[in-house]
């Protein structure tokens, strides 16, 4: 299920970039202006979108967020990681060294 979402995610962001583009494209009068009128679109979005002003979290978000963070993900017994095996110290560390 969460492959999916963010299969569909990355799906709507490419079609709005694309519309973007297309929509800049369509308001330049020549080719040269059509990057400038891009980076005019995508400034508000990276201002609004919270990459230089963090967006404030408001209660009625962190309720409709129906994940449980504090629950660790349910793994089958297959799943799960093995112990590190064991290491046996170096040569060198088993060698006795001589008396003087």
């Amino acid at each position: 299920m969460y492959k999916r979402q963010v299969y569909v995610t990355l799906l709507l962001a490419t079609l709005g970039g694309m519309i973007l583009g297309l929509l800049a494209s369509a308001i330049a009068p020549n080719a040269n202006a059509a990057p400038l009128i891009v980076i005019l679109f995508v400034i508000p979005q990276v201002v609004l979108g919270g990459a230089l002003i963090p967006v404030p979290t408001t209660a009625s978000a962190q309720a409709a967020d129906t994940r449980r963070p504090e629950a660790p993900p349910q793994r089958a017994p297959f799943m799960r990681p093995a112990p590190p095996p064991a290491i046996a110290a170096p040569p060198c560390a088993r060698a006795r060294r001589p008396k003087p």
